[in-house]
């Protein structure tokens, strides 16, 4: 187990091992496979899921099952930031593949162009 901040000062707990597929946060809990323990682009995605419940503790996990729009928008800070850690010369691949799975994997019934452009336009907002 890891112990990492937000806010600077609020704990999330990251737990490696294999009883996930990728990673996923519930609340300040992280699970993590524990093949991805070099990657700091997933870490950090499941950061802002922890930063996400800080600012609506309680009511985030409960809004994120049951609306649609609140969950895409986690979502697509949640890829923006990831996009951030990897080098930038497979930016246009992991474009790509991130929505792909904000297609696949989260039942938002958003068409993919529109996933792909709000994605690049969440990765400049947070790069500026």
């Amino acid at each position: 187990m890891k112990i990492k901040f937000v806010f600077s000062i609020l704990p999330a707990f990251v737990f490696y091992g294999t009883k996930v597929d990728g990673g996923e946060a519930r609340g300040m809990i992280i699970r993590i496979n524990e093949k991805y323990l070099s990657d700091r682009g997933i870490l950090e995605h499941e950061l802002v899921h922890v930063r996400q419940f800080y600012k609506l503790p309680i009511i985030h996990s409960l809004f994120y099952l049951l609306i649609k729009s609140y969950r895409y928008e986690c979502e697509l800070e949640a890829y923006a930031e990831q996009l951030r850690w990897y080098s930038s010369g497979i930016y246009e691949d992991n474009i790509l593949r991130f929505s792909n799975m904000l297609l696949e994997k989260y039942h938002l019934d958003i068409l993919y162009g529109r996933i792909e452009k709000d994605l690049r336009e969440k990765y400049e907002e947070i790069n500026k």
